[in-house]
């Protein structure tokens, strides 16, 4: 066991699936007198440089139909981000009073003096939007984790949900690894199987997964925490990137029977 085990989660302001993730980790995560989260930082959605950008790629990727009731509910979660801030993210208990802190850029020169100054042991990216440098990598003690909702090697990349629900898997492997300088490389720490049912969304398979790695991070981390983790080699074959879906995709998606929301 180790003092002051602390803990930073990078993340993006996605008000849908990471605020899943906040709620069901606040419930299930539990400080010990040596372990803190002294910081949740907070990326831009997709890295996207404006909210005109993000919006022009949802519509693609939504359709007209779909985009409306996004934007409404968007609509809806930007209002209570302005009234109750910590509500939207779904952060208590534990996470009641950590910081959330806005960050433009992990790479850069003011997000590096951060990150140094908050001396984390771990960095865990869940669903963090831009790639991490090396000198980003280097920072925590034990490194940087990332929560992948997909499997490993064959679903790097973008929305792994999307394209594991579209070439007809069974289940959707939620992957918790070892970050390293290539995306969605490095040693596995844990993996998991979300099964696809008839009837799921992609919004519903998102939540879900998002929902399963607040469990696998609540156990992880106490791995790290007593020195028991256990790390497998990510696989040499099979690997594949895939990169955020375009509308041809998203037309075959809905051929086969299934919604996006």
């Amino acid at each position: 066991m180790m003092d002051g085990f602390r803990i930073v989660l990078v993340t993006q302001d996605d008000p849908f699936y990471t605020s899943a993730f906040f709620e069901e980790f606040s419930r299930v995560f539990h400080l010990s007198a040596d372990v803190s989260v002294p910081a949740i930082i907070v990326l831009r959605p997709l890295n996207r440089q404006s909210t005109l950008d993000l919006a022009r790629e949802m519509y693609r990727f939504y359709g007209m139909g779909d985009f409306i009731r996004r934007g409404l509910q968007f609509c809806c979660a930007s209002a209570v981000e302005i009234v109750r801030p910590r509500r939207r993210w779904g952060l208590r208990g534990a996470l009641a009073r950590t910081a959330l802190l806005h960050v433009v850029d992990i790479n850069s020169a003011e997000s590096l003096h951060l990150l140094r100054t908050l001396t984390p042991s771990l960095i865990i990216s869940v669903a963090a939007s831009q790639i991490f440098s090396r000198e980003v990598l280097s920072i925590p003690r034990y490194g940087c984790i990332n929560v992948h909702s997909g499997k490993l090697p064959e679903y790097r990349g973008m929305l792994p949900t999307f394209w594991q629900m579209l070439n007809g898997e069974p289940s959707a492997t939620v992957t918790v690894h070892v970050m390293a300088p290539k995306v969605d490389d490095g040693p596995i720490i844990m993996e998991r199987q979300v099964p696809i049912g008839s009837h799921d969304t992609l919004d519903t398979l998102m939540k879900r997964t998002k929902i399963e790695a607040a469990h696998m991070l609540t156990e992880v981390i106490e791995q790290f925490r007593t020195g028991t983790v256990r790390l497998k080699p990510m696989p040499k074959e099979g690997a594949r990137y895939y990169s955020f879906p375009k509308p041809e995709h998203v037309r075959q998606f809905r051929r086969m029977g299934r919604r996006l929301v």
